[in-house]
């Protein structure tokens, strides 16, 4: 299945490749202004198509169709600009599956690229429509899987992602080969798809995308034998981390039956894009790749209903600026129309800072029916001892504690299956224990645990200090009493600017002080005291 406007009205319109044993035929659905389409108009077609791509191979603004088949041969049909083509222009391509557009040689004239039995066969358009000899890319991949072109390293040359099975063993891949901006390309790169080590996950498809918005393009693939979808996370040089497999494992979630296509799109204007999945089975799956990979990813099966189809559109049908999703069937097409603009966040959380004992409530509010999950610091809550509510839109904090401080949201679900996350809010708790009874919390207190301080924060002898006038004697209770008094006589006898008299119970302490001495000069004479 391919998406474009073939009949120039400015509408997304639906080309369908269909095979069978009695038949092979292209056909056309002419999109309305609502979403709906027009009867189909079909064409019988030279070869069983196996896939099917739009460009304009001739550079006259009317989309082409380029289709790909298992019989060796793969053509181009010119566009008669009203939803009809001409007649197929084949070319001896090898058995090939898969077909891709894209100018590989940055010459402005789209080029064909054909995923093969064993290879990638690339064709150079010569902008009439025709193109040239096949260019024979080794892939490192085998099988009847998909093939995408676009820029993966940002250098603007643009390369080659197919999936498939490796030649060597039986395991799904990711294939990556890097343009050299000819037509030609370097040695391929491949990466595990899917989870599956005892037999090949069979990844149906490929997509160069930014799954986590970091500006650098990611690959996702969809891997139906191991029933997941592969996310593999680019470093902006060509090459990849680490494989995430999102699949049927306990801690995460079922995909769906034997997943054929994936793709990402923005489905409810949020600015964070899903993952939209089409399952053999007959469902579609959505989830955020956000929250897949910070390892709590969600998902969201549309209807079931839908029989057996292979491939993923994702187009705005009706003109209201929100992606629609449409997928193959065996009869026809089957199109899902996007209604999350009925539902929004219409009171954000906010954010406080509390005393630790007391309770703090966080409340969002959505214009529809919906459910809700909050969390913390990225990980989902469940109710029980100081949390309630952690699946409804008031989540209580009962008695909290300094450890349940932190940056708390919400995601919101939808009866229609949309998502919304709400804006992230801080929560503050302070400690007041007064550990000393002082009166005064340990929080503004800077000498919580110093006995022998005169005042909250003006510390006394419990506390190791200063010699702040270099006199000698450390600046403590039990050794210097005026340690800030420049008119002292001796360390401890304050002087004229100390502004206190040596009471009975001072001059007491002071006596207690065994082998103390003082020195006092008068006169050039040294007058000694013990």
């Amino acid at each position: 299945m391919a998406i474009g406007d073939v009949s120039g009205d400015g509408r997304p319109d639906v080309v369908l490749g269909r095979r069978g044993e009695s038949l092979q035929e292209i056909s056309v659905f002419l999109g309305n202004a609502d979403g709906t389409f027009a009867p189909v108009i079909t064409q019988p077609s030279s070869y069983p198509p196996n896939d099917v791509a739009l460009g304009d191979m001739n550079g006259d603004g009317i989309l082409d169709l380029v289709a790909a088949n298992i019989l060796g041969v793969a053509s181009v049909s010119l566009g008669n600009g009203d939803g009809t083509f001409a007649a197929p222009v084949s070319f001896s391509a090898g058995i090939n599956f898969r077909v891709a557009v894209g100018d590989v040689n940055n010459d402005g004239q789209l080029d064909v690229a054909v995923a093969r039995l064993g290879d990638i066969a690339v064709f150079l358009g010569n902008g009439d429509g025709t193109v040239g000899a096949m260019i024979v890319v080794p892939s490192g991949a085998i099988g009847a899987s998909g093939i995408t072109i676009g820029d993966i390293n940002g250098d603007n040359k643009p390369d080659l992602a197919r999936a498939g099975e490796s030649s060597s063993q039986e395991r799904g891949v990711a294939s990556v080969m890097l343009g050299n901006g000819d037509g030609t390309f370097g040695e391929p790169h491949l990466y595990w798809s899917g989870s599956s080590t005892q037999f090949s996950s069979f990844p149906r498809s490929v997509a160069i995308r930014d799954l986590n918005g970091d500006g650098t393009p990611d690959l996702l693939t969809a891997n139906a034998w191991s029933s997941d979808v592969s996310l593999l996370l680019g470093r902006g040089d060509g090459t990849f981390g680490e494989t995430r497999n999102i699949g049927f494992d306990s801690t995460e979630f079922t995909i769906g039956f034997r997943p054929q296509a994936a793709d990402l799109a923005d489905l409810n204007g949020d600015g964070m894009p899903e993952v939209i999945v089409a399952n053999e089975a007959g469902r579609f799956t959505v989830f955020s790749p956000r929250d897949a990979l910070l390892g709590s990813p969600l998902f969201f099966p549309a209807p079931d209903g839908f029989t057996q189809g292979n491939s993923l559109g994702i187009a705005d049908l009706n003109g209201d600026g929100r992606p629609d999703l449409v997928r193959s069937t065996d009869e026809g097409i089957a199109v899902l129309i996007n209604d999350t603009s009925s539902f929004e966040i219409v009171q954000q959380p906010a954010g406080m800072t509390i005393m630790q004992g007391q309770d703090a409530t966080f409340q969002v509010v959505a214009n529809g029916t919906a459910s809700s999950r909050w969390r913390r610091d990225g990980i989902p809550l469940s109710d029980g001892g100081r949390f309630s509510g952690t699946t409804t839109a008031t989540l209580l904090i009962t008695g909290a504690l300094v450890e349940d401080a932190g940056v708390y949201d919400v995601e919101i679900t939808a009866a229609c299956q949309a998502t919304l996350n709400s804006r992230p809010v801080v929560l503050g708790v302070l400690n007041l224990a007064d550990n000393d009874a002082d009166g005064t919390p340990d929080l503004f207190d800077l000498c919580p645990a110093d006995s022998y301080k005169t005042n909250p924060s003006a510390c006394g002898c419990g506390v190791a200090d200063m010699d702040a006038n270099s006199d000698g004697v450390p600046d403590c209770l039990t050794s210097d009493l005026c340690p800030n008094d420049p008119s002292k006589t001796n360390p401890g006898a304050c002087g004229c600017d100390c502004g206190i008299g040596l009471g009975a119970g001072l001059l007491g302490s002071i006596a207690g002080l065994a082998g103390w001495r003082f020195m006092r000069r008068r006169g050039g004479l040294t007058q000694s005291t013990s």
